[in-house]
């Protein structure tokens, strides 16, 4: 897994736009971590646009200034597992497993607790307003 920047849509001014570059292969482990096993058994058949967005749409979730000033960024596995749920399954779902078996191990909630619930749906509702993704989020 790598990241890159590279320029976005320059309509409106200059747009750095970060993008997580991820094989098939290791994509899908990460899908099975956080429990989305229909998803992972999809990832090599995933086409390259969809591979991007996925990595487009993760690179948001981790490391953007909306998701800092949330106070929400997060690690890259779990942006890129939802960030595939909001490209591949577009109903706004949450992951099946919020963190990671090895994370719940290391003493990290299973389940997030309310103000977290919020502050994701925030972040996924402002990258859809960026047309980072098409999911319905509620």
């Amino acid at each position: 897994m790598i990241a890159h920047l590279r320029n976005g849509d320059q309509t409106s001014g200059y747009d750095l736009v970060v993008s997580i570059q991820v094989q098939r292969e290791v994509l899908a482990g990460m899908l099975v971590a956080h429990g989305e096993d229909e998803l992972a058994e999809r990832t090599a058949a995933l086409s390259d646009e969809e591979l991007e967005q996925i990595g487009t749409l993760g690179a948001f979730y981790a490391w953007s200034e909306e998701a800092f000033a949330l106070g929400f960024g997060m690690g890259g596995t779990r942006a890129l597992a939802l960030a595939s749920v909001d490209v591949l399954d577009p109903d706004g779902r949450p992951l099946r497993r919020h963190h990671s078996e090895s994370e719940v191990a290391t003493g990290l909630s299973g389940t997030p607790d309310a103000d977290e619930w919020e502050r994701e749906r925030q972040l996924r509702r402002l990258a859809a307003e960026k047309r980072l993704h098409q999911a319905i989020i509620s």
